[in-house]
């Protein structure tokens, strides 16, 4: 991971501790003026002879200071015209993004996060943004990327942090208690006062689905899915079952862990080993991470989508993948879901109060959106703001 002012093994001229100390307090103080808004983007710094003597260092200190504050991305420098603060800097225009799990190390990594980060890949080649991933973001943590987390909320040095999921392991940890950081979580509901939630509305889903379903004329369903997800609860889908009209069973709503997902491929051969008048003939995959074991199980019995069975498999759009059989995708947009994050973030980066969560509903894939503005209402700038925007133009 490479994030601007931080790289491994950065040398640093050794300095005794006083002077170092006041070296980091002249970057503390320029860093702080920048981030208020006294040196706004754009704007020209006071010449180094003028720093210097208001911060009482000497010239090569100085050089040193706004050297750091360049390398962090705050400042670049003009040449004989001085420097100045960049067009879009780091507390305006980065963002973390905290993902709990290691890819690398735990089976845990779900297609979701994959396709959060490809989209923040998209998000840096479209827009002044940068989004730095994070992994393994726990807490007590000793990890390297959990301490450079810390160290950037601590330095003002991006403009909010997103986690990938409910922030309820750090509820101790700093990147919760600071209070000065914005905050927003992809959670199933606002469950922190001050941590606005982007959610998948599981109930579109669902009702999605059946109705779906019940368009291609079939009348019994069933669900594969992992637990907690949508809400699926055997009364909730056999209440959204009965009011579409179709007929489920306790049995035929199967859930698998993370740990188990390979088990979809047998489960869903058990699942159709009935007679073609007792097996469902509508299917609901609710997680994509078991799309693949569920539809090499399907071939392996031959059954005919479309005829046979039809399935709606959950996806992470746009990043659906390929599929032997002919599966209707329905599910959420990564992208939608990141600009609903930047969205808060940046609400309460101005100083607005944010809604406390912004629902985003199940899509097929004939319905995502075009790249036009986000269709939630948020807060309206203040006069405040809108000043300074015009004082900034």
């Amino acid at each position: 991971m490479r994030v601007p002012g931080i790289q491994a093994g950065q040398a640093r001229l050794p300095r005794s501790r006083r002077k170092a100390a006041k070296r980091e307090r002249v970057i503390e103080s320029l860093r702080r003026s920048i981030v208020s808004g006294a040196y706004q983007p754009g704007h020209r710094i006071p010449i180094q002879t003028a720093l210097a003597k208001r911060f009482r260092v000497s010239g090569v200190t100085l050089q040193r200071v706004l050297d750091r504050l360049v390398e962090e991305g705050f400042l670049r420098t003009r040449g004989r015209s001085g420097t100045e603060v960049v067009e879009h800097p780091p507390h305006l225009s980065h963002y973390a993004l905290l993902f709990p799990f290691d890819p690398a190390s735990t089976p845990l990594w779900s297609r979701f996060y994959t396709a959060l980060v490809n989209e923040a890949i998209n998000v840096e080649q479209q827009a002044p943004r940068r989004i730095f991933p994070f992994y393994g973001i726990d807490f007590p943590v000793d990890t390297r990327d959990y301490h450079l987390a810390v160290e950037l909320a601590r330095d003002h040095r991006i403009a909010g942090l997103i986690f990938a999921s409910s922030p309820h392991n750090l509820v101790e940890s700093p990147l919760m208690q600071q209070a000065d950081i914005p905050r927003v979580a992809i959670m199933n509901c606002p469950a922190f006062p001050k941590v606005p939630a982007v959610v998948f509305e599981g109930r579109s889903f669902i009702e999605k689905a059946l109705d779906y379903l019940r368009r291609r004329g079939r009348r019994r369903v069933a669900v594969i899915t992992m637990p907690r997800a949508f809400d699926l609860t055997e009364e909730n889908f056999a209440a959204a079952a009965r009011r579409a009209g179709l007929e489920t069973k306790p049995h035929w709503r199967l859930l698998l862990s993370a740990w188990a997902a390979e088990g979809a491929h047998n489960c869903v051969r058990l699942l159709m080993d009935a007679g073609t008048d007792r097996r469902p003939d509508g299917l609901i995959v609710g997680d994509d991470n078991l799309v693949e074991h569920v539809v090499s199980g399907l071939m392996t019995d031959r059954l005919r989508i479309g005829k046979d069975l039809d399935v709606v498999a959950h996806c992470n759009f746009p990043w659906a993948g390929s599929s032997a059989l002919p599966l209707k995708r329905l599910g959420y947009d990564a992208r939608q879901a990141l600009e609903a994050c930047f969205a808060l973030v940046d609400c309460q980066r101005q100083g607005r109060k944010p809604p406390p969560e912004i629902k985003l509903p199940a899509l097929f894939e004939d319905e995502l959106p075009t790249r036009t503005p986000p269709p939630w209402p948020l807060p309206a700038p203040t006069y405040r703001e809108q000043a300074l925007r015009a004082k900034i133009k």
